[in-house]
């Protein structure tokens, strides 16, 4: 039992990287393709999600810049 609680914990840390990063992605084509509001919304889903300060200050920041454009 004690098993397989080590490997689901380990996937869901890893998927919540994986997440975070494509959320990010996401968030900067919107933002190219001029869609600020939506741009701003992923930024602010990647910055909850984020797995680390450095992402979650880079999405904040740039949720800024979107809501700057709107």
């Amino acid at each position: 039992m004690k098993y397989y609680l080590i490997c689901i914990s380990l996937f869901a840390g890893f998927t919540i990287n994986l997440f975070s990063a494509n959320y990010f992605h996401e968030a900067d084509s919107l933002f190219r393709a001029g869609n600020f509001k939506a741009a701003s919304v992923e930024y602010e889903r990647t910055a909850y999600f984020a797995p680390d300060n450095i992402l979650f200050t880079s999405a904040l920041l740039k949720k800024s810049e979107c809501l700057k454009q709107l």
